[in-house]
């Protein structure tokens, strides 16, 4: 397993929808060496899920792991839809690996039903509720080409931009 590096915000790949997984031209040895390599990635950044284009990449592949205990149980999707969204809308604060150090308030849906592909080309399709339905919303809108600041109202979006190039200018992002 490899850790990769983490793009950050305002490198265009993070902005860019990713390509579906086809799997007739990825060998499976391949497609396990990928998803390694984003777990890997995610545990050694003490995330608890990534999308495949915050490391540069453009497939729509995204991992999770929502163990707390230390106990890892990663779950992996592929091309995954978001077919419907439950429940009410809740507001949580939310952070990101792209994004290190900026935690902001992100409303979403509290219940959602997900259909994807596993890794071993298995359909899946599931309900998640809670922080696990939010993870996915999250990691679902990298693959889109959109990040969290994206669902802020737009002044408190420049407001997270202008802390973002306040930290460049002194070299912390």
């Amino acid at each position: 397993m490899t850790a990769l590096r983490i793009v950050k915000y305002g490198e265009k790949i993070l902005k860019q929808p990713t390509e579906k997984v086809d799997f007739s031209l990825i060998a499976p040895a391949e497609l396990t060496k990928i998803i390694d390599d984003l777990l890997e990635t995610m545990y050694l950044n003490s995330g608890i899920g990534l999308a495949a284009n915050q490391v540069g990449w453009r497939w729509r592949i995204m991992v999770m792991d929502l163990k707390p205990d230390g106990h890892k149980k990663p779950l992996v999707l592929i091309n995954p839809v978001i077919k419907q969204c439950l429940g009410k809308k809740e507001v949580m604060e939310e952070g990101c690996l792209s994004f290190p150090g900026i935690q902001i308030p992100v409303k979403r849906f509290s219940t959602i039903r997900v259909q994807a592909t596993g890794p071993q080309a298995q359909p899946l399709e599931f309900i998640a509720e809670g922080l696990f339905a939010r993870v996915i919303q999250h990691e679902y809108d990298h693959l889109l080409g959109k990040v969290f600041i994206d669902r802020l109202p737009f002044f408190k979006k420049l407001a997270v931009i202008s802390e973002i190039r306040r930290r460049q200018k002194q070299g912390q992002w």
